[in-house]
């Protein structure tokens, strides 16, 4: 008998799809410079939703890859608070986020 499991799983989505999707910028910016660099990264006016808080995230690592990717597994999962303050405020929930498009992903 073939056929009795179904599995479903969680979306993931390429970071650069992600924010081209939502028209969001990713600033990477150097905190230090060598010989012990020093990068964050975040997405531009972002804010996390956890629960009733909104909190400041960013990710931070010795190159700009490593920035990133430290900051993609603090928002996966989430929802994406921008204007938190304004009648234009707006929500995003985010998937699992990835640093690279998955097999079969067309980008």
């Amino acid at each position: 008998m073939s056929g009795w499991v179904q599995t479903t799983t969680i979306p993931r989505v390429a970071v650069r799809k992600f924010a081209k999707a939502h028209g969001l910028t990713l600033e990477v910016v150097e905190q230090s410079p060598e010989p012990n660099p020093r990068w964050t990264a975040s997405f531009k006016g972002c804010e996390v939703l956890e629960g009733v808080i909104l909190n400041s995230a960013y990710g931070a690592g010795p190159t700009k890859k490593d920035a990133i990717a430290d900051y993609l597994p603090k928002i996966s999962m989430k929802t994406l608070v921008f204007h938190a303050y304004r009648e234009d405020r707006q929500e995003i929930a985010v998937p699992i986020l990835t640093l690279y498009s998955q097999p079969g992903d067309n980008r």
